[in-house]
């Protein structure tokens, strides 16, 4: 029997974060008690019996969070919402399911969906991501904290996106230009290249090496079709191979540096060609000497063109332009770090985590309350 006596039909907006939800019953009350519900959000609820209800209602419904709810698997979990007529932003963050299904977008599924969300899930490979490429709306997508993500710079994770999910039109919040997709395109295809010469090196064993093509080629199932959209993109021999299988001319970029200092704003940008293998700490150094700005002074961020809203944070000393997932035509933007602001930010920070720690001890006795009254 539905929980409500009545109905709420002017009812939009309903958040219900934290609410100590237990049942995915409860939600299919508000189903039926909210029948124009636009936007719902039931993040840190255990839905995890969803597997044993029909999703019904939601008819109106374009916004759904479900972060850290108990799903465990895309199969008889999260395709319970795969009817629903105009969902476009679904939210998973924060639950353990291990892959997007390859047909998880096809057959009418999820028909308008144009945002996803899966931060903080067990995502462990890309190949348990290519059910993305599957929803044929999808424009947007958040991918952060994951096994996959663990071990890759920001810029590594950002290339591969957009190498494998042509749909996409934002990463993480950020739009994606034209020239950082053909960068990260060129650059997927170089890479995955080099794979298979290596594979070809070792000529000790036939039948390995015909398998190792195989799963490379399986495991890469764009290679195919990019290979031949640049077709006439030069394809560098096992000769231009460094040590570490990397091809040196493939990764020298023409950039732009621009001074965002008090002291050397007024120069002009200079541009300069630099090799993606060279560090932060390198950089620095670099534009040290060309602006006349402190070493331990200098922050860099870059974006890919002057269109992209949000610069990336180069914040790592000892890593390289290529971690960061550095493009040709890319702009280098020098700042002067203001040391006085900086430990003030700190302060902040710090304060902040206090903040929440309190919070969260809070949430975490009321939580115990529940559960023993319960």
């Amino acid at each position: 029997q539905p929980r409500f006596n009545m109905t709420f039909e002017n009812l939009k907006i309903l958040n219900l974060n934290n609410c100590a939800i237990k049942s995915f019953q409860t939600v299919q009350w508000v189903a039926e008690a909210m029948p124009n519900l636009e936007s719902l959000c039931v993040a840190n609820s255990e839905l995890s019996d969803i597997h044993k209800y029909h999703v019904s209602g939601f008819s109106s419904l374009r916004r759904l969070d479900c972060s850290n709810c108990g799903f465990t698997q895309w199969e008889s979990q999260v395709d319970k919402f795969q009817s629903l007529p105009v969902l476009e932003s679904l939210s998973l963050d924060d639950n353990s399911i291990p892959t997007v299904p390859r047909n998880a977008g096809e057959q009418s599924s999820f028909p308008v969906l144009t945002a996803l969300q899966i931060s903080g899930t067990s995502i462990s490979s890309w190949m348990d991501l290519e059910g993305v490429n599957s929803f044929a709306s999808l424009k947007s997508l958040r991918l952060k904290n994951t096994p996959l993500t663990a071990g890759l710079g920001q810029g590594e994770v950002r290339s591969f996106c957009l190498a494998r999910f042509p749909g996409l039109e934002y990463l993480n919040g950020s739009s994606i230009s034209q020239t950082e997709r053909v960068e990260a395109e060129r650059r997927y295809i170089t890479l995955v290249s080099h794979m298979l010469q290596r594979v070809n090196i070792d000529d000790s064993n036939k039948s390995k090496e015909v398998k190792n093509e195989a799963v490379i080629l399986q495991e890469n199932p764009r290679y195919q079709f990019l290979r031949e959209k640049y077709k006439n993109m030069v394809m560098f021999s096992k000769s231009d191979l460094d040590d570490s299988g990397e091809s040196l001319a493939s990764s020298i970029y023409n950039v732009t540096i621009k001074s965002l200092a008090p002291s050397s704003c007024t120069l002009a940008p200079v541009v300069r060609r630099i090799p993606g293998t060279l560090n932060v700490e390198r950089l620095k150094a670099l534009c040290s000497r060309i602006f006349g700005l402190d070493y331990d002074l200098i922050s860099l961020r870059f974006r890919t063109d002057t269109k992209d809203a949000i610069p990336v944070e180069m914040d790592e000393d000892d890593k390289t332009l290529n971690y960061y997932g550095l493009c040709d035509g890319a702009e280098i933007l020098m700042s002067e770090v203001d040391l006085s602001a900086q430990s003030l930010d700190l302060k902040k920070k710090q304060e902040e985590q206090e903040r929440r720690m309190i919070e969260q001890d809070r949430s975490m006795t009321a939580m115990q309350e529940l559960r023993s009254r319960n």
